[in-house]
């Protein structure tokens, strides 16, 4: 639906923002259904041996599955939560095409001759930018993906392993409330930096220790360092590139990100899968 003044600020579309906060919470759902159950019911149901972690994501669909099975419930909020974000997208989300427009006629931001190879290799920012987002993606994957296989060899329980596997994607989640404003008013160098840096440092140190404690620090340093980064990411690339080709650049930006995460997978095959894990050591039941 495409109605209401052409007036740029949170404040003056608060209702809007409001909704896409709500269609974005519905979109992390997804993602909590595909990394919390998918590949454990790919397992039961087909046979297909899962190379990334069941636990790794504790949301709602987590408990869904644990109280009711793996089928068909979590499906069905799923499916409950697809039909909502596509209502609210279809009928209340207006389209935002009228700010670009707006905000073109006084950017002079020069436009991109291939934004997909400027944005990935030869625009300077851009391509510095992409890197920087492969990098963080391939923490982020390595992260949720090999964690709980890491824990289970430290021989954590259910409950411990979960409460330690939420404590990153919280903390990022959280932070970035705080960050993504810093990223406005801060050096976005130095924030990257500092992020990156945290990141490296508390993966260097996260197969060091067994320890709960030091161990759900490390989770909390990655997660700031994500929070650090990430929206100061989507923030260089949104202030560099025209309003006519920012969406397509973003586009592009997670494209490369999303390359270089199932990448990772691949690697992460070599691993014993969670399965394998549990019944190695016994945590999870048989």
């Amino acid at each position: 639906m495409d109605r209401g003044k052409n007036t740029a600020g949170l404040k003056e579309n608060l209702e809007q923002f409001t909704l896409l906060i709500v269609v974005n919470a519905f979109v992390g759902g997804m993602v909590g259904l595909e990394r919390s159950i998918f590949f454990e019911f790919a397992e039961q149901e087909f046979g297909i041996s899962s190379t990334s972690a069941i636990m790794s994501f504790i949301v709602a669909f987590g408990v869904i599955a644990e109280r009711y099975g793996l089928t068909p419930y979590p499906f069905y909020l799923g499916i409950g939560i697809v039909c909502l974000g596509l209502l609210l997208s279809a009928v209340w989300i207006r389209d935002t095409r009228r700010f670009v427009q707006t905000e073109t006629r006084t950017n002079r931001q020069a436009l991109l001759s291939n934004v997909y190879l400027d944005t990935s290799f030869r625009h300077i920012t851009l391509s510095s930018v992409t890197q920087a987002g492969l990098v963080n993606n391939l923490n982020d994957g390595m992260i949720w993906g090999s964690l709980p296989i890491l824990l289970l060899t430290f021989g954590y329980n259910n409950a411990e392993l979960g409460v330690l596997t939420a404590i990153y994607p919280a903390v990022w989640g959280i932070g970035q409330l705080f960050t993504g404003k810093m990223a406005d008013h801060s050096s976005r160098k130095d924030m990257l930096f500092w992020g990156m840096l945290l990141q490296g440092i508390a993966i260097l140190v996260l197969p060091i220790s067994s320890s709960f404690i030091v161990i759900a620090l490390v989770s909390v340093s990655i997660g700031i360092g994500t929070a650090l980064v990430y929206p100061t990411l989507l923030t260089v690339i949104a202030s560099t590139v025209n309003p006519q080709q920012r969406a397509e650049s973003l586009g592009c930006f997670d494209c490369d990100a999303i390359w270089v995460t199932r990448s990772e997978r691949c690697f992460r095959a070599l691993l014993p899968t969670p399965t394998e894990s549990n019944r190695r050591y016994g945590v999870l039941g048989s």
